[in-house]
């Protein structure tokens, strides 16, 4: 895949389920409650495949 492929954006709070995925998957240990606080106190930066 081409680096246009993806695109830079900041985690909406619907996509918390999404980052929840990605946590078991990769096997870290933040939870549902840890990505809200992020997000009221903060930005999470994410990464898209533009074509999903």
């Amino acid at each position: 895949m081409a680096v246009s492929d993806f695109e830079i954006g900041t985690l909406r709070a619907e996509e918390i389920g999404d980052a929840d995925a990605l946590v078991k998957e990769a096997g870290w240990n933040q939870t549902e409650a840890d990505w809200r606080i992020f997000l009221d106190f903060g930005t999470v930066y994410v990464i898209r495949d533009k074509g999903k």
